[in-house]
């Protein structure tokens, strides 16, 4: 089933134009995001907040996302793309919200014997998420917790019980404009939200990944590339933030 929805995706994005570099590039929604699976919302079935899938008994939500990236999406990938394209090696791209399951399931992949494998992974890209933050991100901070969302900012599908309330149009910009970050005229395409944000992944990002991400960088034994934006609002963008993940390039 998974592997046939990859193909279906692949062709409604065109991935058949991969020919002309030789390299299969396959974009997907993460679980419990649109149309994708999940063990929190899942579309596929006749009740969407009443999946199939259970989470793993002690397993935060970024942990058991990795886990979902590690065992069930990053073999279909390999299975579905990159064997039948004579690829060498999987290597992942990650932003923002997508980078600690990916870190996680590199973890998780370090871990297991060679012949175990059931995929080659060659390496991590990193961006738009680090450790420390900067002062601006801190000062914000009391605006965004009181934040009252505009009754026009909900995007499609979202429920009240699982998805965080949509950032109001002044913070939306505040968050992810700053100051000078683009021309007037582009505002506008910034700051509507188009798919809701899962509670349970916002609480952990800023609760459980403090306390966790340690032991999860730690167990990463593949070449990791992270970068942050020179002006990134959120996250500090010095070297020593940076390279705080073991392997990186």
């Amino acid at each position: 089933m998974l592997r046939a929805q990859l193909r279906r995706r692949a062709r409604l994005h065109g991935l058949e134009n991969t020919e002309l570099l030789g390299l299969p590039f396959v974009a997907i929604n993460r679980p419990n995001y649109l149309d994708s699976s999940g063990w929190v919302i899942d579309r596929s079935g006749p009740d969407p907040l009443k999946p199939r899938y259970q989470a793993a008994e002690g397993r935060s939500h970024l942990e058991e996302e990795g886990h979902w990236f590690h065992e069930l999406i990053f073999p279909s990938l390999w299975q579905t793309f990159g064997a039948p394209n004579g690829c060498t090696a999987l290597v992942t791209t990650s932003h923002s919200m997508g980078c600690p399951p990916t870190i996680i399931a590199a973890a998780l992949y370090s871990s297991q014997e060679p012949m175990a494998r059931m995929y080659p992974y060659a390496g991590i890209v990193l961006s738009g998420l680090a450790n420390g933050y900067t002062d601006s991100f801190h000062k914000a901070a009391a605006v965004i917790t009181t934040d009252e969302p505009d009754p026009e900012s909900f995007p499609a599908g979202w429920e009240s019980s699982i998805h965080c309330p949509p950032y109001s149009r002044p913070t939306k910009e505040l968050v992810m404009l700053s100051s000078n970050c683009c021309e007037s005229h582009l505002e506008p395409a910034v700051w509507k939200q188009t798919t809701p944000v899962l509670i349970g992944e916002y609480t952990d990002l800023m609760t459980i990944r403090p306390t966790k991400r340690a032991a999860w960088q730690a167990g990463v034994r593949i070449p990791v590339l992270h970068a942050v934006g020179s002006v990134d609002w959120t996250f500090q963008d010095t070297g020593r933030m940076c390279r705080r993940l073991p392997g990186v390039l």
